[in-house]
């Protein structure tokens, strides 16, 4: 009889293999919150395996199941997402199903309880990501912390943008796998996966991600913006680029709000925070040289604001 192939996705950092399915329940309730484990085949040799390996912005893990199986989770603070490698299942969420296997998937909202449901020979990736990780990301994506907070509707996600994240997850729980990896290499692959993730699943600033392009911006915004971007490092006033502009300071401050939801002087601050976060990420300047070169004199005002933007002090993020 031919040997089953299980994928090699962190074979390293390996929680259980077992073939007691009560062991595998108490790895699930410890590690996973898993509040109950059921398996489908009562009558032939169980067997799973779990794998873990948490970073500084997700966690990924990967699990077997020799059989169908049947788990409840409870509601946690973070999002998650699984993507199918082999097998197929659903998520019960809300007391919706949605289905779960190559092309399909969906987003677990923070605090929402959850079964999964799956047939034999199920094997899967799990992407386990803080709420604040994903609005500090959206906060660079579009210029400023999202009003309201990060918001995911409960939706199939499915289609291009899915496949293109389902092949990320692989690659990233490839990589972050093997103990060669470098670990400024995994950083910037976790980053580009929380781009791709608010990209392709669906949430309240969505849109938001889109108006970016130039062709949706007033142009008034457009050269404010760009003029920050390219002096970021100058000493600057609103008043000083509304008279470049040919315009009033108050009509750019009531362009931003109407276009953007934020004033311009935010816009500044967050590019000045992000110029902060790429010098202490690739060079080795301290956090006082870092936090003066980018314009911010008070250093307990520029950790608060690196803290709110990226929820980690500028410290801890100092190479």
């Amino acid at each position: 009889m031919k040997s089953e192939s299980i994928a090699h996705y962190l074979a390293a950092h390996l929680v259980i293999d077992t073939d007691d399915a009560r062991r595998m329940e108490d790895a699930l309730k410890s590690r996973w919150q898993a509040k109950s484990f059921a398996t489908r085949d009562s009558e032939n040799a169980f067997h799973s395996i779990a794998r873990y390996r948490g970073l500084d912005r997700l966690s990924v893990s990967f699990g077997y199941y020799k059989f169908g199986a049947l788990l409840d989770f409870e509601g946690v603070p973070i999002v998650r997402q699984h993507f199918v490698v082999n097998g197929a299942g659903t998520t019960n969420i809300r007391r919706k199903n949605f289905l779960l296997d190559q092309s399909n998937s969906c987003v677990i909202p923070p605090d929402e309880e959850t079964t999964l449901e799956f047939g034999e020979h199920f094997q899967h990736l799990t992407l386990r990501i803080p709420r604040v990780k994903l609005e500090s990301m959206l906060t660079n994506l579009i210029g400023v912390a999202p009003r309201g907070g990060l918001q995911f509707k409960l939706a199939p996600a499915s289609g291009r943008l899915f496949e293109q994240l389902h092949r990320f997850a692989q690659l990233l729980a490839d990589e972050v796998g093997r103990a060669e990896t470098p670990s400024v290499f995994i950083r910037e692959l976790e980053d580009a996966f929380l781009t791709q993730f608010l990209a392709a699943n669906d949430h309240n600033h969505r849109e938001a991600l889109a108006i970016g392009s130039k062709s949706a911006t007033p142009k008034q915004v457009q050269f404010v913006e760009d003029y920050i971007r390219d002096h970021w490092d100058k000493a600057l006033t609103i008043d000083a680029i509304a008279e470049l502009c040919g315009v009033s300071a108050r009509s750019i401050y009531a362009t931003f709000h109407q276009h953007r939801g934020y004033g311009p002087k935010t816009f500044l601050r967050q590019t000045r925070l992000n110029k902060a976060r790429e010098m202490l990420l690739t060079t080795r300047m301290d956090v006082t040289s870092v936090a003066k070169a980018c314009g911010f004199s008070n250093a307990g005002h520029f950790a608060r604001y690196y803290r709110s933007a990226f929820g980690e002090l500028p410290s801890n993020t100092e190479r």
